[in-house]
């Protein structure tokens, strides 16, 4: 039921065209750090295959060590850190076409 519900809202907020992103990793589910360690090379993963990658966690103090720990080597593994915004931004780019679409 809560599948549904999330499923709803996200179609009401892009045919509201309220500007939404769905995250793909929970990192800190478990707040253990190697599992913390384990989605992040997750999110790593989408982000290669995909394109792009949202992730979300809190602010544990075991959540706050990994991400001091990794984000600093993100340009080796080759892997860019953007705000939530430019990717809305970059996202809010492929609407019109999919509007376009629709309207024929």
């Amino acid at each position: 039921m809560i599948g549904i519900a999330r499923w709803l809202l996200s179609g009401a907020l892009i045919c509201a065209t309220v500007a939404a992103v769905a995250r793909k990793v929970f990192l800190d589910d478990q707040r253990d750090p190697a599992a913390i360690r384990r989605q992040f090379a997750k999110l790593i993963e989408i982000a290669r295959r995909d394109g792009s990658a949202r992730a979300i966690g809190h602010p544990y103090p075991e959540t706050l060590s990994v991400l001091t720990e990794l984000l600093p080597r993100l340009a080796e593994r080759r892997v860019r850190l953007i705000p939530v915004s430019r990717l809305i931004d970059l996202n809010a780019r492929e609407v019109p076409a999919w509007r376009a679409s629709l309207s024929h």
